[in-house]
C-alpha cells in the first residue's frame, strides 16, 4: 500500500491516509472515479514509468506499440474503431501520430 501512494497524483495521496479498509461506498466511488480521469491516468502513468521502469515497459508500452501496430494494419477499411483502457490511449495515439495519423473528433449525437 505504502508504495502505491508513490504513483498516485500528489492531490490523492491523503485520500490513501489511516485504514482504507474503513472507506465508505461514497467515498470508494469518488476515489475510482477520480483515479479514472485521464490526466490522473497519466500521473499514475508516469510514476509508474519511473518507479517501475520493467513493469511499465511490459505492461503499458509493449502494448501500446502491439495495439497501434494492429489498428495501422486495419489501413483497408474507411472507418476504424478502438476500444481501450484509458491507460494505452496516450501511447496507441502517439504511435499512430507517428505512423501518420491524425486525430478526428466525431461528436456525440445524444448531447
Amino acid at each position: 500500500e505504502q508504495s502505491l501512494k508513490n504513483v498516485l497524483p500528489e492531490n490523492m495521496r491523503s485520500s490513501m491516509e489511516g485504514d482504507s479498509t474503513k472507506m465508505t461506498k461514497d467515498q470508494l466511488t469518488t476515489y475510482v472515479e477520480t483515479v479514472k480521469a485521464r490526466e490522473n491516468v497519466r500521473a499514475i502513468m508516469s510514476q509508474l514509468k519511473l518507479y517501475a521502469p520493467e513493469l511499465y515497459q511490459a505492461m503499458v508500452a509493449e502494448r501500446d506499440e502491439y495495439m497501434a501496430r494492429g489498428l495501422d494494419s486495419l489501413d483497408k477499411f474507411g472507418t476504424t474503431v478502438a476500444v481501450m483502457g484509458i491507460a494505452h490511449l496516450d501511447g496507441v495515439e502517439g504511435s499512430l501520430r507517428e505512423k501518420g495519423w491524425e486525430p478526428v473528433s466525431i461528436p456525440c449525437p445524444a448531447k
